[in-house]
């Protein structure tokens, strides 16, 4: 096993990270606005294709405590985001995946604002309920790890439990391959060899695109291009790594589209900037973001102001069960008031482990599905409706996926007006082994946008001497 952190290579490294606080070993001279993006974009893109992915649209200004004018030039792509505080900085690639476990968005280096973590799915269907970014924070998974020989076995479940997988441990892409720890001390993670060999043959220092590793690798059974698929997780600082064993071996390893979803959080899901940051807010560019494919209903009327949104107490009301399954059902139910809502549920009565959204824009009509549950389990849940301020949950109800055929499952009608809070979901004191799938799924083009491996057969070649290097994390 190999100490990235060791390497003769990494110590030139932190040398010039003393002289200079960047985040990525690329230049940007003072160039035109979005000139700087496209250059490291090309010096990546080429070598390995689909390492950014499409642009989601033109560069944008965010507010930025720090920068000279108080904001900074950033452009979203699928798998990152690229920053630069003014003309002559150097680029930087955002902390996304620490933002959306922790729900901290940073404004400067030292400047953040707390937001809910976000809900949306780490790897997989877009679709998925499980696991969400916001089930990785520190309450769940240590943020140190001791190194170790043993390969990866652990297994995520749905219900927020632990489990091991003895088979998938096997697999030789699960041996530990390396260990990252970052300078500063604050993460210390094994490496399995499926990412560590990508990682080293990536054409640039890997760290400055990857940052650290925030977790453990960890398997988990989701739902890729609508099968039921094992997938091997780890996220880094920046980006999110996976390894699919039945796709086709070119695209085994995948980076998770984080720029579209860190984009969908913090413009959609979870708007808002910092009301005490130097500047005036960011200016807005244009931007494409992929709404939840979970999200239904039908917005109020554009320009139609809510006449009852005043007068009437925000609740949940005809919450309607609609096909129970095998691995899930379909819910729809009304809002007194325009609202966003959300599912939260769990195999536990008032415990949890899942938070899910349903319609991120204020409607009246909803409608979910869930999928991806374990088959004749019993699931708790609520509806939680959100409008100005004033939030509602729905009575606990819950319902029995099938495997016999019958449903199982209690209906509410009332509408109520109390509140909840949902559990975090954390590993129990004893980790029962999961069953693995009957019957091994049935590979299907992934719906993230492939990032296929760099050849191996043609050693990468030597990064370039770097003018910049990786700053410590957390510092942008």
């Amino acid at each position: 096993m190999r100490f990235f952190y060791m390497r003769s290579v990494f110590v030139a490294l932190c040398v010039v990270l003393c002289l200079s606080a960047v985040t990525v070993g690329w230049a940007a001279g003072a160039e035109p606005d979005g000139a700087a993006f496209a250059r490291q974009r090309e010096q990546t893109e080429t070598a390995v294709p689909n390492f950014w992915g499409p642009a989601l649209g033109s560069t944008r200004r965010e507010m930025y405590a720090d920068a000279p004018d108080g904001q900074r030039t950033v452009q979203y792509f699928d798998k990152a985001r690229m920053e630069q505080r003014a003309p002559d900085a150097a680029v930087t690639n955002g902390l996304l995946t620490v933002e959306l476990i922790t729900g901290k968005r940073q404004f400067g280096d030292t400047r953040f604002r707390p937001f809910p973590p976000a809900t949306l799915p780490i790897v997989g269907d877009g679709d998925n309920a499980w696991p969400p970014y916001a089930a990785l924070g520190a309450a769940v998974f240590p943020e140190k790890s001791a190194p170790t020989t043993d390969p990866i076995a652990t297994v995520y479940k749905l219900d927020g439990t632990f489990g091991t997988n003895a088979g998938l441990a096997a697999q030789p892409e699960a041996a530990i391959g390396a260990f990252g720890r970052d300078p500063g001390g604050r993460y210390a993670h094994n490496i399995p060899v499926a990412f560590s060999r990508y990682l080293d043959a990536l054409p640039v220092p890997w760290v400055g695109a990857m940052g650290y590793p925030l977790t453990e690798p960890f398997w988990v059974n989701v739902r890729v291009g609508g099968v039921a698929t094992w997938v091997m997780v780890q996220p880094f600082e920046r980006r999110v790594l996976s390894w699919t064993p039945t796709n086709p071996p070119a695209y085994r390893v995948e980076m998770g589209n984080i720029g579209q979803h860190y984009a969908r959080w913090r413009y959609t899901v979870a708007p808002g900037e910092d009301a005490t940051a130097t500047g005036t807010p960011g200016t807005p560019g244009t931007m494409t973001v992929k709404p939840g494919t979970a999200t239904t209903g039908t917005p109020a009327a554009s320009g139609t102001p809510d006449s009852t949104a005043a007068a009437t107490t925000l609740a949940v009301t005809n919450l309607r069960f609609g096909t129970v399954s095998d691995d899930g059902l379909t819910l729809t139910f009304q809002t007194s008031r325009a609202a966003t809502t959300q599912v939260l549920y769990g195999t536990a009565s008032h415990s949890y482990a899942v938070q899910m959204d349903i319609s991120t824009d204020p409607v009246r009509e909803h409608s979910v599905a869930l999928s991806g549950l374990d088959p004749k389990t019993k699931y708790y849940f609520v509806v939680r409706a959100t409008a100005g301020g004033d939030t509602a949950d729905s009575k606990e109800s819950f319902f029995t996926t099938t495997g016999t055929g019958a449903i199982a499952a209690n209906t509410p009608t009332a509408a109520s007006t109390f509140t909840t809070n949902a559990a975090t979901a954390k590993p129990p004191t004893d980790t029962p082994t999961p069953k693995p799938p009957t019957e091994t799924p049935t590979s299907k083009s992934p719906t993230e946008t492939p990032t296929p491996r760099p050849p191996t057969e043609t050693p990468p070649p030597k990064p370039p001497t770097p003018t910049n290097t990786p700053e410590p994390q957390h510092v942008r």
